[in-house]
């Protein structure tokens, strides 16, 4: 039975390539503008129970970090200001700005709320 499931193992990996070009495809045919610059979003937020998320700009482009974690963030809606980040490897999560006079002032990660400091 082992020695079968290894013979489909190859056509396995293949698939799962396929799809995850897909992914890649359709993330990268989003519109990558945002209704704001990109110091509009940068900035340091708190949450009281996961702790401190920092944004910043660099090389043109917004980089989320919280503790050793980090990635780029890519647009995921540009007309609702929401970002996708990876900050686990292949487990990609959309954050939401919100805005109050053309700043941030908080934003949703993983269904908790993070308040600009």
């Amino acid at each position: 039975r082992y020695a079968q499931r290894l013979t489909e193992l190859p056509a396995i990996v293949e698939r799962i390539k396929g799809r995850i070009a897909e992914d890649r495809a359709r993330r990268a045919a989003r519109p990558q503008t945002l209704s704001r610059p990109l110091e509009a979003y940068a900035g340091t937020y708190e949450s009281p129970v996961w702790g401190v998320m920092t944004w910043s700009v660099r090389d043109g482009r917004l980089w989320a970090e919280i503790g050793a974690l980090k990635s780029v963030a890519e647009v995921f809606d540009h007309q609702t200001d929401r970002l996708r980040v990876e900050l686990e490897p292949g487990m990609g999560q959309v954050v939401q700005f919100k805005f109050t006079d053309g700043r941030a002032t908080s934003l949703v990660h993983s269904g908790g709320e993070y308040l600009r400091r």
